[in-house]
C-alpha cells in the first residue's frame, strides 16, 4: 500500500505552479532575453507602454521576440511582490 501511494503524486497546486512559471519566466527575461520568445505562440499578443505612455502591442513570436530584445531588460532587475494562479477549465492561468 505505501508503494502505490509513493507512486502516486499529487497533483501541485496553481500557485505552486505560477510561482515556478513566474521565476522561471523572469529569469530567463534577466539572463537570456534571447530565449523569452519561447513562453509564447504565434498567436500571443504582447503589450507594453512606448516611450510616450501609449500601449503598443506585437503580436507572433518574432515580434514579440524583437520587442523584448529592444526594451533591455538585462539592464533591469524585476521585483516580483505577488503572483496569482488560478485554475482553469483547460489548464492553468497566470495573472
Amino acid at each position: 500500500m505505501a508503494l502505490q501511494s509513493a507512486s502516486n503524486p499529487t497533483t501541485p497546486s496553481a500557485q505552486v505552479v505560477g510561482n515556478a512559471f513566474v521565476e522561471q519566466y523572469y529569469h530567463i527575461l534577466h539572463t537570456s532575453p534571447e530565449l523569452v520568445y519561447r513562453f509564447y505562440q504565434d498567436s500571443s499578443v504582447l503589450s507594453r507602454p512606448d516611450t510616450n505612455g501609449m500601449m503598443t502591442s506585437v503580436a507572433t513570436m518574432q515580434g514579440i521576440d524583437e520587442k523584448i530584445l529592444s526594451l533591455n531588460f538585462k539592464d533591469y532587475k524585476a521585483e516580483i511582490k505577488t503572483a496569482d494562479a488560478q485554475n482553469w477549465l483547460m489548464g492553468m492561468m497566470f495573472l
